[in-house]
């Protein structure tokens, strides 16, 4: 046998045997290839599965913290509220507004107590005083007649860190005020509650900006004919 002929057989059989360990390498690839690709399909599941499970958890943690946020904020607006409805109510029922609608009814003199009108105002207006002293978020608090357009018949304001009775002659008619016309509409022991806004005096938003709530509620005479109205401005 020639060189020649022994080199091309040895050439012959290494690309034989070249060729059968690719196809072995082939047949060895495609099933890891396989296994792979279902490992990463699994993986990828248990992510995804895993992903929306951790999603869910948190939106429900955050729908309980939001649910329980309300709760107190709708428990801290309550309360106050509460207080200022206890409030109305309290100042309705002392013996000097009776007295005043009694007087008022019988031209100036409660017949029943034996006492004069102005003796019954000076009554209510020292314990107006009193209660805005007692209560430091109290800015206002009013008699308010419905005869005479809804004139104010009683009436004291917290000012520069004092509380001031104002004189006749500051006295005014509010019929036409959401709050009065409100309030005259309700029963016996119903409070109006105003919504929040900034405080006014002659029609005019007081400066500086004061942001108030009103309570108020209906007083009547002892025949239960409606008479008038307690109001309390208190800061919101």
């Amino acid at each position: 046998m020639s060189f020649i002929q022994h080199n091309r057989q040895q050439n012959s059989l290494h690309s034989s045997a070249y060729y059968r360990r690719i196809a072995i390498s082939g047949k060895i690839s495609f099933p890891l290839l396989l296994w792979m690709c279902i490992l990463f399909i699994a993986v990828s599941l248990l992510i995804t599965f895993y992903g929306q499970h951790v999603r869910q958890q948190t939106l429900e943690l955050l729908d309980v913290r939001l649910s329980s946020q309300a709760h107190l904020r709708i428990n801290a607006l309550k309360e106050p509220i509460d207080n200022l409805q206890r409030n109305a109510r309290f100042l309705t029922s002392v013996p000097p507004v009776q007295g005043i609608v009694r007087a008022t009814l019988n031209n100036g003199f409660d017949a029943q107590e034996n006492s004069a009108l102005e003796t019954w105002q000076n009554r209510l207006s020292r314990i107006f005083v009193g209660f805005a002293t007692a209560n430091p978020d109290v800015i206002q608090i009013r008699f308010i007649g419905v005869a005479d357009g809804g004139k104010e018949l009683l009436k004291i304001d917290r000012s520069a860190g004092q509380i001031l009775l104002s004189s006749p002659s500051e006295l005014q008619s509010k019929d036409t005020q959401k709050f009065f016309q409100k309030t005259i509409q309700l029963k016996q022991g119903e409070v109006y509650i105003s919504d929040i806004h900034l405080n006014r005096e002659n029609n005019q938003i007081t400066v500086p900006h004061l942001p108030i709530i009103i309570a108020s509620t209906p007083v009547f005479s002892s025949e239960g004919k409606l008479f008038g109205i307690i109001v309390i401005n208190a800061k919101a």
